[in-house]
């Protein structure tokens, strides 16, 4: 997750330099996210100074929460205008509702970089496709558990169903998981839609 948090922000941050809007140098950059709390969002951050810092070693880099309330938000998109930002990289809370406060910046020259969520009018937007890395995610798993299991069938034992749904049914749904013993077997198959 932290590696893909990284490589999107890079990606955006690297795009929205180049941008045309951005044909001055790098000082400054904003950065507002959902909940500074949530660990992708740290890597996201930590992603974005690193790409910052590569175009310019003495870049200033504010990162913010806007605890998922768009008026504090808003409110953060004026306070980077105001501080003279170069680039505001944006995680809206509001993807719809914010667009007026992404035209207020780029109205005073600041490129708007949106990642993970849209932003209508953004100059850049940078968004992962989570459902095709929780598929992933899940491949993963099931080849370390089957690698861990298959080393230890001089032991055979009976495995039970622990965990979420979604990690049975990720189970499940792979193609030789079937041949495991099992102590129950569940009712009702969650698929995701």
């Amino acid at each position: 997750m932290k590696t893909i948090a990284k490589l999107l922000c890079g990606v955006a941050l690297a795009a929205a330099v180049i941008a045309p809007a951005s044909a001055k140098d790098l000082n400054k950059v904003g950065i507002s996210v959902g909940l500074l709390g949530n660990p992708f969002f740290v890597a996201t951050i930590k992603g974005i100074e690193d790409a910052a810092k590569k175009i310019n070693p003495n870049v200033q880099v504010t990162s913010v929460s806007a605890d998922y309330d768009l008026n504090k938000q808003v409110s953060q998109v004026d306070s980077f205008i105001a501080a003279g930002v170069d680039v505001i990289m944006l995680n809206a809370v509001d993807a719809k509702a914010i667009a007026p406060a992404v035209k207020k910046a780029q109205a005073a020259g600041i490129v708007v970089a949106a990642f993970d969520v849209s932003a209508p009018g953004a100059d850049v937007t940078v968004m992962t496709n989570n459902v095709k890395a929780g598929e992933e995610a899940c491949q993963y798993l099931v080849g370390a558990a089957r690698a861990t299991m298959s080393s230890s069938m001089a032991r055979p034992r009976r495995r039970s169903w622990s965990g979420s749904r979604a990690a049975r049914t990720c189970w499940q749904s792979t193609p030789t998981s079937r041949s495991f013993p099992t102590t129950r077997t569940p009712k009702a198959r969650v698929t995701a839609a």
